[in-house]
């Protein structure tokens, strides 16, 4: 059947073009396998094949619809899941600002307690150095009391004890009077042991002191080391004295001084040092 022409006649009531064998609607088509005359009996055959073929596009067509609904159910899906997403992304959109937001908020605060952790830091470590400043001062000062503490109670312990040896106190100052005679440096060795000294005048009001025991004794002056240059036992030079009239003489080497004159003001008196007379020690103690 090589020769054979097919040809298809859509059958239908409307044409778009009179000119034209073709159609939209194509739910009427009859297949020939020959080209006949119109008014020709078709052969059984081709009748048969057209039925077949019929069945067939209507069979396409049916799957056509089909996957047609299938893409539209499809195209529906994806716009649900499209419309999903793009509110699940406006919604992740709109936390992540708001994370965005808190972040920002947190940083701010977070600088806030970073300045007000520093401030309290630099509050602290003032504190801190002032506290050791002043446990420093504490210490010191404790240990000055302590020392003052340890001297006052020295002098009160020496206070007792010369107290009790018969020594007289008067303005920072205890007094011890002989009852033998020595010489100059024998008077002044024992005062020495007595862990005193011969005593120093110092002013008009001790002088007076001395006076009131009514005695002839030796004091701490002497120019036994350059004539004529009087100095204390402590080693002070001589300002304020109360020699009696005349004295100092300078006669026979006298180079040492007693307090005689006891009635007058002024009872200093240079002698020998070699003569023997009572003698009175001064232990400064200031309480």
């Amino acid at each position: 059947m090589s020769d054979l022409n097919r040809k298809v006649r859509f059958q239908t009531s409307e044409k778009k073009d009179g000119n034209e064998d073709f159609y939209d609607n194509t739910d009427n088509v009859m297949i020939y396998d020959n080209y006949q005359t119109e008014g020709s009996p078709a052969p059984p055959k081709l009748q048969d094949d057209a039925t077949k073929d019929q069945q067939q596009t209507s069979h396409d067509k049916s799957n056509w619809i089909m996957e047609r609904n299938q893409l539209w159910a499809d195209n529906a899906n994806l716009t649900s899941e499209r419309d999903e997403l793009q509110s699940s992304y406006s919604d992740v959109k709109s936390h992540n600002h708001n994370l965005t937001q808190k972040t920002s908020q947190l940083e701010n605060e977070n600088d806030h307690l970073q300045a007000v952790n520093n401030n309290l830091t630099k509050e602290r470590d003032e504190l801190q150095n002032h506290i050791d400043k002043k446990t420093l001062d504490f210490e010191a000062s404790f240990e000055t009391l302590t020392e003052q503490r340890d001297e006052l109670k020295k002098k009160l312990t020496d206070f007792v004890h010369y107290s009790q040896q018969e020594w007289k106190y008067f303005s920072g100052s205890f007094y011890y009077i002989s009852s033998n005679k020595k010489t100059w440096h024998e008077s002044r060795t024992d005062c020495l042991q007595r862990g005193a000294d011969l005593v120093v005048v110092n002013s008009r009001e001790e002088q007076a002191f001395i006076n009131q025991y009514r005695k002839s004794m030796w004091i701490g002056l002497t120019d036994s080391e350059r004539e004529g240059t009087w100095k204390w036992v402590d080693g002070t030079p001589l300002t304020t004295s109360f020699w009696y009239s005349g004295e100092p003489n300078e006669g026979r080497n006298e180079d040492c001084v007693e307090t005689m004159f006891y009635r007058n003001k002024h009872g200093w008196n240079d002698v020998i040092c070699r003569g023997k007379k009572l003698w009175i020690c001064e232990k400064k103690m200031f309480l």
